[in-house]
C-alpha cells in the first residue's frame, strides 16, 4: 500500500510539473484542475486498485483551457500470498476538452476516454475504456479544504466518482469510488 500511495504521489507531481511547463511567460501562470479517482475492490484474496489521475488548466488572462493530461494506475495484489498480480500503469497522455470536463466551483466533472495500460510483471498492454462522473460529495466548507503557499493557493474538495473503468471485457470499477477536485490558484 506504501508503494501505491508513493506511485499515486509520484504520478501526480510528475502530470503537475509537466504540466506547468506547459505556459508561456506571455499568457500567465495557469490555473490548474485536477479532478483523482480512486477504485478499490477486494474479492477473495484479490485486491485491486484503480487511479485516475486527470489534470487539466485555464490561463488567468483568459479563461480558456490551456490543455490537459492524465494517466492511470491498474494494480491487482493477492493479499493471501503477498503479491502482486498486475501493476500496469498508462504514460502521461493527452486528454481533450471533450474528453475531460470539470466545473470552475468543483462541483462535477465528467471523463470520457480510454489508455493503453502496461503491466510491468507480465510485459503485456491493453486498452481500458474510462467512463466517469464525478461529483462533490457535499457542500463546502465540510467537504473543502484549502492549503495557501506563498506563490499558491489549493482547495481540495471530496466528490463520489460513477461509472465504468473496463479492460475490454470487464468493469473493474462496478461501485464507486472516491474522487478528490483540486483547484490550484497562483497567489
Amino acid at each position: 500500500m506504501k508503494r501505491s500511495l508513493l506511485a499515486i504521489t509520484l504520478v501526480v507531481s510528475v502530470m503537475l510539473i509537466a504540466f506547468a511547463g506547459t505556459a508561456s511567460a506571455g499568457r500567465g501562470l495557469p490555473r490548474r484542475y485536477s479532478a483523482d479517482a480512486f477504485f478499490t475492490d477486494t474479492a477473495g484474496c484479490v485486491s485491486t486498485f484503480i487511479g485516475i489521475y486527470p489534470v487539466s488548466g485555464k490561463d488567468l488572462k483568459t479563461g480558456r483551457v490551456t490543455g490537459g493530461t492524465f494517466s492511470v494506475q491498474f494494480e491487482r495484489f493477492d493479499i493471501c500470498t503477498n503479491t502482486f498480480l498486475l501493476r500496469g500503469g498508462s504514460a502521461i497522455l493527452t486528454l481533450s476538452a471533450e474528453e475531460f470536463e470539470m466545473s470552475p466551483g468543483l462541483n462535477k466533472a465528467s471523463m470520457h476516454t480510454s489508455a493503453i495500460v502496461c503491466d510491468q510483471i507480465s510485459g503485456s498492454c491493453f486498452t481500458v475504456s474510462i467512463d466517469l462522473e464525478y461529483e462533490r460529495s457535499g457542500a463546502p466548507p465540510q467537504v473543502c479544504s484549502t492549503d495557501v503557499f506563498p506563490d499558491e493557493e489549493t482547495t481540495f474538495c471530496l466528490a463520489v466518482v460513477t461509472g465504468e473503468v473496463s479492460d475490454g471485457t470487464t468493469n473493474v470499477t462496478p461501485q464507486p469510488g472516491t474522487g478528490v477536485f483540486q483547484e490550484h490558484r497562483p497567489v
